[in-house]
Order: C-alpha cells, then sequence, then structure tokens
C-alpha cells in the first residue's frame, strides 16, 4: 500500500455526496480525479451529475487497474469505462452531457506521475501544472463582462446570485468541446470523455524512492507542499475575490452557500 502523508476531498457544495472530486489510493496505484464540472442537465445513476459519474467511474476502474498495465493502456482503459457506462444513449449532438474527468495518478510499478488534463502534482516542493488557454480566454471574457457590470452598478452579491460572466461565457462551452484531445491545435487540451485519448497530452514524470509527491485538483489554485499551506492560500483568495475574477480569475465564482468555487483534492505521499 502506498504510504499517505496528507490527504484531504472536500466539495464546494455543502453536501459532500455531490462533490465531483475524488481520491484513490490502492496497492499500486494513487490518483486524484477530477470529474469536470457538468455543462448539461442530465442526471445519471443514483442522480449523479456527469462530472459526478465520471468520477465515480473512474475510482471503479482504478481498483481493478492491472499493476504493471503501460501509461496509454491505463488512460485507455479508463476512457473505455466511461464510454461503456454512457452506451448509446449520449447523441452526438449534445456533447455537454457527456460525463468528463481529469486524472493525476501515481504508478507505483513504473514509478511515473501521470497526468491528463489539468490537474496538477509536486514532486520535492516542484510544481507541475496543465492549464488549458481556453480557460485563461474565457476566464478573461467573464471578468470583463464582471467588471462592466460593476462600472454599471450592480453589486458583487447581485453578481454571486446572477453571474452576468458565467452567462456570457456559456455559449462557447459547446465550441471548447471541439478541442478535447485534439494533440495538433493550440487549443487542444486532453481530458476523458469516452470518445478516445490524445496519447501526446498525457504528462508523464519520473519519480524516485523517497521523492515526496503531491497530487492534486484544480481546486486548488495555489499548490503547496503541504496541506495547511493550500488551504491558507485557498481561504486568502475566497475571501479576497470570491468572484474569482480578479486575484484568482476563473470560470466561475462561489455561489451563495457553496464553500469554495470548485470541489478540491489533495494527496500527499512518499515514493518507496
Amino acid at each position: 500500500m502506498i504510504r499517505v502523508e496528507e490527504k484531504q476531498l472536500i466539495g464546494k457544495r455543502p453536501d459532500q455526496r455531490l462533490c465531483e472530486d475524488g481520491i484513490f489510493v490502492g496497492e499500486h496505484f494513487a490518483a486524484v480525479v477530477d470529474g469536470v464540472t457538468s455543462k448539461g442537465v442530465r442526471r445519471w445513476r443514483d442522480g449523479l451529475s456527469g462530472g459526478g459519474l465520471a468520477k465515480e467511474i473512474v475510482l471503479e476502474t482504478l481498483a481493478a487497474m492491472p499493476a504493471d498495465v503501460s501509461c496509454e493502456t491505463f488512460f485507455d482503459k479508463l476512457d473505455k469505462a466511461l464510454r461503456d457506462a454512457c452506451g448509446d444513449i449520449i447523441s452526438e449532438n449534445e456533447p455537454q452531457e457527456r460525463p468528463r474527468a481529469c486524472v493525476a495518478a501515481y504508478s507505483r510499478y513504473h514509478r511515473e506521475i501521470w497526468l491528463l488534463g489539468d490537474c496538477a502534482f509536486m514532486v520535492n516542493g516542484r510544481l507541475f501544472t496543465n492549464g488549458k488557454p481556453i480557460d485563461d480566454i474565457l476566464s478573461g471574457l467573464r471578468a470583463m463582462v464582471i467588471e462592466e457590470a460593476l462600472k454599471k452598478g450592480m453589486t458583487e452579491q447581485e453578481i454571486a446570485a446572477n453571474d452576468v460572466g458565467r452567462a456570457a461565457i456559456a455559449p462557447f462551452f459547446r465550441t471548447q468541446f471541439s478541442f478535447e484531445n485534439d494533440p495538433r491545435s493550440y487549443f487542444g487540451y486532453g481530458v476523458l470523455n469516452g470518445q478516445g485519448v490524445a496519447h501526446d497530452l498525457i504528462i508523464r514524470h519520473a519519480v524516485a524512492p523517497g521523492d515526496t509527491v503531491v497530487l492534486a485538483s484544480d481546486g486548488y489554485p495555489v499548490l503547496c507542499d503541504t496541506l495547511a499551506e493550500s488551504e491558507a492560500r485557498l481561504a486568502e483568495l475566497l475571501a479576497k475575490d470570491p468572484l474569482c475574477f480578479r486575484a484568482n480569475r476563473t470560470s466561475k465564482g462561489v455561489l451563495p452557500g457553496n464553500r469554495s468555487f470548485d470541489d478540491r483534492a489533495y494527496l500527499k505521499f512518499v515514493v518507496e
């Protein structure tokens, strides 16, 4: 079993059952799973959102993953599990309903970190991220719309309840789907969506015995090598910028009643 030093999983909503992030720790793998925030309205088994379903399927598939599986086959198996779960339910005309997930994983057999999507990891204090240009563009557009709304007299409280910036970028989410798993495009990015993995978009990093590793979802905008510091930096940003359009520019803010702008998962361990 992989020796865990720190672990935390917190949903952005008060009801932890709605959390779309997950953590897996087994004999051969450790992983943080980030179910992508659903853009559609479909609900799956037990009322799960698309992101929630994707998280559960990935966690279930990790539990049966062969120890010596290659990096490429690892992600292919996870992607196939998503495809099998959806079957023919999702048509080509409703890509927003497709369950999606990002994964940062450690293979004990290969002593490597494998990353697909916009999670992050640290090795001995060195940070590795995998953000995508589309997020920067849409977050910037959302920020501009919010700034204009404030100039015209809306309050931050009103925008928290009615995010005009999020509404402005929503039409572009469908555009974004065109660039999933497209390594040829500047806007391309990797994600598990049940439609095939672009192996060129996988990040691999070798580690050695004694290395300290942190895996985390992007609910931690500033990832640090301790959980306490990561939480403290997040708390500072949420207090300073709860709408997440200035100090912590993202595509969504903290909704009224929520704890944060996104679910968050943090896992720290030492390679043996």
